[in-house]
């Protein structure tokens, strides 16, 4: 909110509606806002550069445009006549860091500066949201892992947690849960790659683990609007066969749904919203099993 006269050799970056002298500015010189969420706008003129968002991630994305515009000879830098108007098709633009889902996003095998230069190439292309698979890591301190996510947050990058169970009790495998041995229960391979059981959608136990698990989550991310539903199960392991489930009288696919749903609602009450990515639908064409087959194929 400068008091220099609005025809001085400046930039100016605003947000639409926020100040009623930025709004005049930008009506004088016919710049539009597009009228979506991380929507801006850009006007270089010889007098002024005006830069207008939406919202703060449009301005964001509009100050990294902005950047990308510019050049310099030998002498130095400037910015060509140009005037932009863009706005997302897609509103959530998110890594999944799907190779090796064992590891962590936070540094602990390679140098502190990789994970800043990781978000910085994040911003400058646009991404907004990265998964991390196991958000309730701690690096070296809690306070140094605030620190990383408070990074990420001011570049606009959401870490999203993504429900992955490392190990559950055994009681809330799917294989038979009535006769599963305390502790021994793990729905991931040892290479952390697929899963290769189910857990039970029937045994209260199941949403027990789930529920502790995003709440872990939840002390580091607060602020997470979204929980990546990824890998849970596997489309070859057993399903509907544990006294429980069958007891229920409900087909395989009701209790998928089922499932699917209190997940979903778990989510809900914590503020949070279920994504649920391509790689929960992976295994093909999809198909009913027999009871006390397999999930589907």
């Amino acid at each position: 909110d400068s008091e220099q006269p609005a025809d001085t050799n400046a930039i100016w970056i605003g947000m639409k509606g926020h100040n009623p002298r930025f709004d005049n500015l930008c009506q004088q010189d016919g710049l539009e806002v597009p009228d979506a969420v991380q929507g801006y706008a850009i006007k270089i003129s010889p007098e002024r550069i005006l830069l207008a968002g939406y919202d703060a991630e449009g301005v964001f994305a509009g100050i990294q445009a902005l950047l990308q515009w510019a050049d310099h000879d030998e002498k130095q830098a400037f910015f060509r006549s140009a005037l932009i108007q863009d706005q997302p098709l897609i509103k959530l633009r998110t890594i999944v860091p799907s190779a090796d889902h064992r590891n962590p996003i936070y540094p602990f095998k390679s140098n502190e500066r990789n994970f800043y230069r990781i978000m910085n190439g994040l911003a400058r292309l646009r991404y907004n949201g990265l998964v991390s698979w196991d958000p309730a890591a701690v690096y070296q301190t809690e306070a140094k892992t605030l620190q990383l996510l408070k990074y990420a947050s001011e570049r606009m990058i959401q870490i999203r947690p993504a429900l992955y169970l490392h190990s559950v009790p055994g009681e809330c495998l799917e294989v038979n849960p009535d006769f599963q041995p305390e502790g021994a229960g793990g729905i991931s391979t040892d290479d952390g790659y697929w899963e290769t059981q189910n857990i039970c959608p029937s045994h209260p136990s199941t949403y027990q683990a789930i529920e502790a698990y995003l709440d872990k989550a939840q002390k580091f991310l607060p602020n997470a609007r979204y929980v990546d539903i990824g890998y849970m199960g596997s489309h070859s392991a057993k399903w509907n066969v544990c006294r429980q489930c069958a007891k229920s009288g409900r087909t395989s696919a009701e209790l998928y749904a089922e499932f699917v749903n209190r997940v979903a609602e778990i989510c809900r009450k914590r503020g949070t919203l279920p994504v649920f990515t391509t790689a929960f639908m992976y295994g093909g064409g999809y198909k009913l099993p027999a009871p006390g087959a397999t999930r589907g194929t």
